[in-house]
């Protein structure tokens, strides 16, 4: 029983193997506007969650300041 779940996937894993290699098949190239792309979407990701984050600091600066400072 489990010799020929072995079979099947290994098997399996060999035809998907086959199936991702193709002949003459151009290799994708990153140009310097990919990168800049890819640099603006994570800005997109990241900007927002940091200024909420410096948003709160500076609000409990504020209240600190505020309430226990003489």
């Amino acid at each position: 029983m489990f010799k020929d779940k072995e079979r099947n996937i290994e098997k399996n894993t060999e035809e998907d193997t086959e199936k991702d290699v193709v002949p003459n098949e151009e290799k994708t190239t990153f140009t310097w506007k990919d990168v800049i792309a890819l640099i603006i979407a994570q800005f997109e990701i990241v900007m927002p969650i940091a200024l909420v984050a410096v948003g709160i600091m500076a609000l409990l600066i504020f209240l600190l300041l505020k309430f226990f400072h003489n």
